[in-house]
């Protein structure tokens, strides 16, 4: 978060702070907004306020986060838990855990390498800057394996309606050839993919690669509760993806998919060549793949807005080992009673810090920050 000095003329309401970043935005936008509130008393300088109220107020925010959550039914939780803040001149800045593990095992040890150091800040990505580490991806990935979260079962009635294969024994017989023989004909299927190993996420050089070893298992449904595992076979998946942003959307690409090491772990067809197989596989996934790059990722994922803040230059680059979102905040779009919404933070849960800020004392549990402006 990025601040500058600044003066304010409260008493004709004219404060502005030079400089660009949260902090100017956002005091240059309340002088705007705000002239029922700020009655005007003198002029002051608004730098060592904003330290004394700031730095406490964000460090009792970090403190008092919750660090560890369940995620839903998984069996999974999340622990970010604070491991580091500054509080320097022009930002402030915090690093957290972003670890997960199994609910029930949260002592196991987990073949994740740690990272070796903490990102620096990139005055040219903009004054608000989100790093996220592969090692924390790739700890939700071990601990989601570990519980079978990454299995995954596709219906036909998931895919699209104009996608080129069904999932039926005559269009998978051209994958798997001899499926239509052994099965019948236009037979509903499913594809389930299991990873044997939990996958693995590598950032560097602009481009995250994800590696997958795993199965995919068909089966042929032939009839409501009769089920027949017609094919498992072992494959590996190296994918690699790079992202870029333009007019606040995000485009992903995948830029190769690589399908190799191909093998029969059980099949109910006889004489499988595992060779055209292997083929086939190749040429489905490059369909796959060119189909997704042009028909989703082509027309980009929009960048959300957060809390009601907009974001002018937003971005997600992957410049070293860490994915960057970044952007700097544009507080225009904000609704017309912020002045409200700032004074009940401010009342519900930063009155400690600005007690301590000012030297108060109050045996209320909330502060009128209207009257603390006067005083």
């Amino acid at each position: 978060l990025m601040m500058s000095s600044a003066n304010a003329q409260l008493g004709s309401v004219t404060t502005h702070m030079d400089g660009k970043g949260v902090f100017p935005s956002m005091i240059n936008y309340l002088s705007d907004h705000l002239n029922s509130i700020l009655n005007p008393i003198a002029t002051v300088e608004l730098m060592m306020a904003t330290f004394l109220i700031g730095q406490p107020a964000l460090t009792k925010f970090a403190q008092e986060f919750p660090t560890k959550e369940p995620i839903g039914k998984t069996g999974v939780t999340v622990d970010y838990g604070l491991i580091r803040e500054s509080f320097a001149e022009d930002r402030y800045e915090f690093g957290m855990k972003g670890k997960f593990y199994e609910t029930s095992k949260p002592y196991d040890p987990q073949p994740v390498q740690e990272p070796f150091y903490m990102p620096w800040y990139d005055e040219s990505l903009g004054d608000a800057q989100f790093f996220v580490s592969p090692s924390s991806i790739n700890s939700a990935l071990w601990s989601f394996w570990k519980t079978g979260g990454l299995k995954f079962t596709l219906t036909d009635s998931m895919l699209p309606k104009k996608f080129p294969l069904r999932l039926n024994t005559h269009d998978l017989d051209t994958v798997f050839p001899g499926l239509k023989d052994q099965f019948g004909d236009n037979i509903p299927c499913t594809i389930t993919a299991y990873p044997s190993t939990y996958p693995t996420v590598a950032i560097k050089d602009g481009q995250i690669t994800l590696s997958y070893d795993g199965g995919l298992l068909t089966t042929v449904l032939q009839g409501s509760n009769n089920s027949v595992d017609a094919l498992d076979l072992a494959a590996n998946f190296d994918v690699v993806v790079s992202v870029t942003t333009k007019d606040k959307k995000i485009y992903p690409n995948f830029d190769t998919v690589s399908l190799k090491g191909v093998k029969v772990n059980r099949s109910q067809i006889p004489h499988l060549d595992i060779f055209k197989v292997s083929q086939n596989l190749q040429t489905v996934t490059a369909a796959v793949t060119k189909a997704v790059n042009q028909s989703v990722f082509a027309k980009g994922l929009d960048l959300p807005t957060i809390g009601g803040v907009d974001f002018t230059n937003p971005s997600v680059t992957v410049p070293g080992e860490y994915a960057v979102v970044a952007g700097t905040p544009d507080f225009s779009k904000l609704t017309e009673n912020i002045a409200e919404v700032v004074v009940k933070i401010f009342e519900q849960q930063f009155h400690g810090a600005v007690d301590s800020a000012f030297g108060l004392k109050s045996n209320d549990d909330s502060i009128d920050f209207s009257n603390l402006l006067q005083q």
